[in-house]
């Protein structure tokens, strides 16, 4: 895959920041979770919502599974798709329950149901990959999630 241009690497590093930003104050906020927290930033917490992979996927491209009916599938228009990922954390599924019953959906998976996609539907776009969309695709095959937030935006201006 090579190396990643500049303002890719950054906007990798945002989307992973604003996953997982998305996980933990869903559950320290909505789902009392009161002290949810990240193992990168934070190890010794006590409630670990984003936890080290099994298997580290920085570099590796990796097949998605989603969901019907979800805003992701409206967006990619296909039952799966394969994403580069530049990530070793991940959703701790001890968690998954509870932020499913604060409004959190889960909408794309990898082949062992592990998340990869994570929705708030009660919102108008909020959407959170825990791979990075932009670093695969390009000018004239732009990102879907990209491209439906970009629409969004349009929209509500």
């Amino acid at each position: 895959m090579g190396t990643l241009p500049l303002t890719a690497a950054i906007s990798a590093e945002v989307a992973w920041h604003v996953a997982r930003c998305l996980e933990v104050e869903v559950a320290s906020d909505v789902a009392g979770v009161r002290e949810a927290d990240h193992a990168e930033t934070n190890p010794q917490a006590k409630e670990l919502v984003c936890v080290p992979l099994a298997c580290s996927l920085v570099g590796q491209q990796h097949p998605v599974l989603i969901e019907a009916g979800t805003l992701a599938a409206r967006l990619y228009q296909v039952v799966e798709t394969v994403e580069p990922f530049f990530c070793s954390f991940g959703v701790n599924l001890s968690y998954q329950g509870a932020l499913e019953q604060a409004g959190m959906s889960f909408t794309g998976f990898d082949k062992n149901r592990e998340p990869h996609i994570l929705e708030l539907p009660k919102h108008r776009f909020f959407l959170a990959a825990l791979y990075v969309p932009q670093a695969a695709h390009t000018q004239t095959r732009p990102p879907p999630l990209l491209v439906g937030f970009v629409a969004a935006c349009q929209r509500r201006s």
